[in-house]
């Protein structure tokens, strides 16, 4: 039975090696078994035997095969073998000291004190001789057991602790009355084993998996789906004791028909246990049913199936022949593998990177076994073009041609909006957007008059507009321009509730309130000291430039729906890393000149307009690096080594300087003309420069019109019927899932 024990440990292990925890578990069994059979007058060798033997088998069959020759609890490392084998000569031990426990005559009932004195000498020696390691096995002990999360893993759904207030309804809703029953058969199977004259080592293994595995699922949810073995188990066991107080089991031995009596008591335990299991909305099928849709990944594939089909293959990106990497090729381990010419990389969050590969056949930067989670976080929260540029070209050795970025990345409000905040390693930003310290993101709730809170705005701080994903997702890497005419205010209240600061609507008066010019918006910002300028898309808080290097080159036609801003974006977008073409433009000095040109994204049969701005020295010369062409976009394809871009420009590029008007004719002028580039010169392989002179010309309009800019028409985007008021209205609430409740507010 150890052999067979220790093949399926190494089994277990070969699958999954984070598994190692249940050597563990194993090994405090042990301990508590020899114990307690040693207290009772009983030998522990049968018991110490096995987990010889369980331990010896698993040790040498994973130290046949482990990949890596260090101490990783994430690989199959020297980790497993060492702790198997440590569990080997732990039962050698235990036996051996009760050995000499016998020959001392020392009273048997000490013996647990001595394992727990040995025991506790030994982790004092091990902190003290290997700080470091033992500071390492304290941190796996407390992440399975320890009630204790990172910030990192409390942005995994599955690794993410349940609330102790929620303890009870989390595994209620898995078990039903099951979850009491198997309660009571863990009491009753304790109180046997404490009043037994000889303990039984499988019912104290029950007991002690069911206690570390409750620790474990608390910790991190995903491990209830194991705790589901000892609530079977225990349910087993309780309906057993039921029967033999019916004395069912010698009926059956004795092929008598089962009286009412025993029936009924059949019939209760199946109603009492199994009944609530198999009928109602949280049963196998039904919870089987529910996810057996693709669920997220349907968003993706259609953008992942393009990937596939409308970029280099890998090795052949800039000339059109790929290389030798295999797709299912085999690789040696290294930790610093070393790419060719033309092979690239596709950043994502790491939640997408199998996908990326399984789907799209590319190689991501970062996947969800978490490598390279931190370096994703710190390109797509870079608060400038060169930070991210840096980073995607790590110091030239290896190129990142392609971002993904989708809808639950690029915009506020979502569940993974906040994720990267807790993974970046470089800009020390705050973790949540649910406190009011937060950096990137700002969540305002709108609070009833008996206490329910509902979100009324998700808003960009403007850290967060400046980021890589929110230029690249809300803006295709378009300048955003504050309007210098209307200009629109978030007011914002802060209030405690359950420790905790939340950004609440003003008790009295408007969130969003509108002023006829940004100064005035300004002033107000600086005298309430809780506002902010903008915050939604179209509507930025500051100006944003523009990126030079990066252009949409696809759209997902499936689509996601902001209740904030109300616009319909779609769920994935993906971005291309290009050199870009380079203009000079020629015009009046000390100006500011801004290039725009619309594109399509055929895929939606959706437009969006690029700008970019750029200011006149004093010989009037302007520079631009833009990175969409106008032209020859089928010029350069797949056979060339390129993109067979689906988001095309509908005319040429417009170049304008700010209208003016002469006060004393009222006759309004600009200076403007067009401009094409190609897309040889966008991607480098054309190295001309294009150059656009500009010619003033005379806006024809009635005399004493307003002239001022135009500004957004946003009646739409900021009102709603629950908060009407003269100048403006609080946004659409969008429900908390389990409505979150503040103190009440007057009515």
């Amino acid at each position: 039975m150890g052999a067979l024990a220790g093949l399926g440990i190494a089994l277990y292990l070969w699958t999954w090696p984070p598994g190692v925890f249940l050597l563990g578990v194993l090994g405090l069994f042990f301990a508590l078994a020899a114990s307690v059979y040693q207290a009772t007058g009983v030998s522990p060798d049968h018991v110490a035997a096995t987990g010889i033997v369980a331990g010896t088998v698993a040790g040498v069959l994973t130290l046949a095969t482990v990949d890596t020759f260090d101490i990783s609890a994430t690989t199959l490392s020297l980790l497993q073998p060492a702790l198997a084998f440590a569990l080997a000569l732990g039962c050698v031990f235990l036996a051996g000291f009760a050995r000499v426990w016998d020959t001392r005559g020392l009273d048997r009932s000490l013996y647990p004190v001595g394992v727990v004195g040995v025991g506790v000498v030994g982790l004092g020696l091990f902190a003290v001789v290997l700080p470091s390691t033992f500071g390492f096995f304290a941190d796996q002990v407390l992440r399975i057991f320890g009630y204790t999360s990172t910030a990192g893993s409390r942005t995994v759904a599955e690794a993410q602790p349940v609330p102790l207030e929620s303890v009870f309804a989390f595994f209620s809703s898995f078990y039903g009355f099951g979850l009491f029953t198997a309660i009571a058969g863990g009491a009753f199977m304790a109180y046997k084993a404490a009043v037994a004259d000889e303990a039984r080592a499988d019912r104290l293994f029950v007991l002690v998996l069911a206690v570390l595995l409750f620790l474990a699922a608390i910790t991190q949810r995903r491990f209830e789906y194991y705790f589901a073995i000892p609530v079977a188990v225990l349910n087993g066991y309780l309906a057993a004791v039921v029967f033999d107080l019916v004395d069912l089991g010698e009926a059956l031995r004795n092929a008598e028909t089962p009286s009412g009596y025993q029936v009924m008591a059949v019939l209760s335990v199946v109603m009492l246990v199994a009944a609530p299991m198999a009928v109602g909305a949280r049963t196998a099928p039904n919870v089987a049913n529910a996810s057996a849709s693709p669920g997220e990944v349907g968003l993706w594939t259609g953008s992942l199936d393009w990937m596939e089909d409308n970029t280099p293959e890998m090795g052949a990106y800039g000339d059109g022949s790929p290389s030798d990497l295999e797709y299912l090729g085999s690789y040696e381990r290294t930790d610093d593998f070393q790419y060719d010419e033309g092979e690239y990389g596709t950043l994502a969050w790491w939640d997408y990177g199998h996908w990326i590969t399984v789907l799209g056949h590319r190689v991501p930067n970062a996947n969800p076994f978490q490598a390279n989670a931190d370096y994703s976080a710190n390109v797509l929260l870079a608060p400038n073009e060169s930070t991210a540029t840096t980073l995607m070209e790590n110091g030239g050795s290896e190129e990142t041609r392609y971002v993904m970025v989708d809808y639950q990345l690029g915009v506020p409000g979502t569940r993974k909006y906040a994720a990267p905040t807790a993974w970046e390693d470089r800009y020390g930003l705050s973790q949540t957007d649910a406190r009011a310290d937060n950096d990137i993101a700002r969540t305002i709730y709108n609070v009833s008059s008996n206490g329910q809170a509902r979100v009324a705005y998700n808003i960009n701080t403007p850290r967060g507009q400046e980021s890589l994903r929110v230029r690249l997702f809300q803006y295709n890497g378009a300048a955003q321009i504050p309007d210098d005419g209307q200009t629109f205010v978030f007011d914002y209240e802060t209030t405690v509730n359950e420790g905790r600061l939340f950004y609440v609507t003003p008790a009295n008066g408007p969130v969003v309130r509108s002023f006829q010019n940004r100064s005035a918006a300004e002033e107000f910002v600086e005298q309430d000291g809780s506002a902010q300028i903008g915050g939604l898309d179209g509507f930025p808080s500051e100006y944003v430039p523009a990126l030079e290097h990066y252009r949409l080159v696809h759209a997902s036609q499936a689509s996601r729906f902001d209740r904030t801003s109300r616009n319909i974006y779609p769920a994935v977008k993906t971005f291309e890393r290009v050199p870009g073409a380079n203009v000079t433009v020629e015009g009046p000095a000390n100006t500011n000149v801004t290039a725009t040109v619309q594109m399509r994204m055929t895929t939606r049969n959706q437009t969006f307009t690029y700008r970019q701005r750029a200011r006149t020295d004093e010989n009037g010369v302007a520079e631009f690096t833009l990175p969409y062409a106008t032209t020859g976009d089928d010029e350069w394809g797949l056979d060339e080594g390129y993109t067979n871009t689906s988001v095309v420009a509908d005319g040429p590029y417009e170049f304008a300087t700010p209208q003016e008007t002469n006060e004393s004719t009222l006759t309004t002028t600009v200076f403007n003309a067009t401009g094409d580039v190609s897309e040889g010169q966008v991607l480098g392989e054309d190295d001309s420069t294009t150059t656009v002179e500009l010619t003033r010309t005379v806006v024809d309009e009635p005399e004493g019109a307003n002239t001022t800019n135009t500004t957004n028409d946003t009646q739409g985007l900021l009102t709603t019927p629950t908060e009407p008021t003269e100048d403006d209205t609080a946004g659409t609430a969008a429900s908390l899932s389990g409505p979150t409740t503040f103190a009440a507010r007057p009515a």
